[in-house]
């Protein structure tokens, strides 16, 4: 893991996400890139007179000029390392984020988020949320304030099915970078506990496919995913939620959901995603998608 990006628009989620970014920087020797996005409005027109702000190069160096004087009062504050680089760049929060990752070759994103509640998460969503969504390289989403060296505990969601190599592969380096304990977490919303046994049999089968270590195998029983998923994590005081999403697009995402995004915007606990919607190996294998399931790739 080389680079590090941090979407910033220096609210306070966005400092502690950068805070907890610059920790992350210094433990694994990694670059960190922050980007602020410029997103001015299009050029319109009215019967009074034409706009002209998309277009206004004055007004974008301004306000990059602002930017970079709130950076460097950031760093002030919570300083930076010699590897640290900065941009104040025009577009859409998503699409300047999308694009950089991919110009820049980013291994992670770690960005600070408030969520969304209500009709917006339903239309709109946070921005978060799109980027979790969207996002090729693994997301971190801090809410709160966060050290790297209180993240001792773990949990993962799965439905210990398919194995996912590149999912595995991640998730081992967020070990890596936090020396945690993975909890991993079978929830059933089937409260028959004839299944129990063979429910732990395969989660742990699975657990030993992917060739984990220092872990722990848990199934909780929840009305829905979400609950079980919330409550495990109260129950043994877990720092973080690490989890697949499938980066639903469009109406199948108004219908359907995605549970990664949903904890995403609904609960304090910092969560790591990873998105599996462009493995090749997905096809074909009856992948659990949406709200009724997680999941992780299959292994040849």
């Amino acid at each position: 893991m080389k680079k590090i990006l941090v979407p910033c628009d220096f609210s306070s989620t966005s400092k502690q996400a950068y805070a907890f970014a610059l920790q992350a920087a210094q433990r694994i020797d990694a670059e960190l890139h922050i980007v602020k996005a410029i997103d001015l409005p299009f050029s319109y027109e009215s019967a009074y007179a034409a706009g002209h702000y998309y277009n206004d190069t004055g007004l974008l160096k301004e306000l990059q000029e602002d930017a970079h004087k709130s950076f460097e009062a950031l760093t002030k504050n919570l300083g930076k390392n010699t590897r640290t680089h900065f941009s104040a760049l025009q577009g859409p929060v998503t699409n300047v984020i999308q694009t950089y990752i991919e110009n820049e070759a980013i291994d992670l994103v770690i960005m600070g988020t408030n969520g969304a509640t209500g009709m917006k998460e339903y239309f709109i969503g946070s921005n978060t949320e799109k980027i979790v969504r969207f996002s090729p390289v693994p997301v971190i989403a801090v809410r709160e304030s966060i050290n790297l060296s209180s993240i001792t505990d773990i949990v993962v969601p799965t439905d210990a099915g398919e194995v996912y190599p590149e999912f595995v592969t991640q998730l081992k380096r967020l070990q890596g970078m936090s020396f945690a304990t993975l909890h991993f977490l079978l929830v059933s919303t089937d409260h028959r506990l004839l299944n129990s046994n063979q429910k732990m049999e395969k989660l742990e089968s699975y657990t030993k496919k992917c060739g984990f270590e220092n872990y722990t195998v848990n199934l909780q029983r929840e009305d829905t995913m979400e609950q079980g998923i919330v409550e495990f994590a109260r129950e043994i005081n877990a720092d973080m939620i690490a989890m697949a999403t499938h980066g639903r697009r469009g109406i199948g995402h108004l219908f359907m959901g995605s549970l990664a995004e949903d904890i995403v915007n609904h609960v304090n606990y910092p969560v790591w995603t990873y998105s599996i919607r462009s493995n090749e190996s997905i096809k074909g294998t009856g992948v659990a998608t949406g709200k009724q399931g997680f999941t992780a790739s299959k292994v040849a």
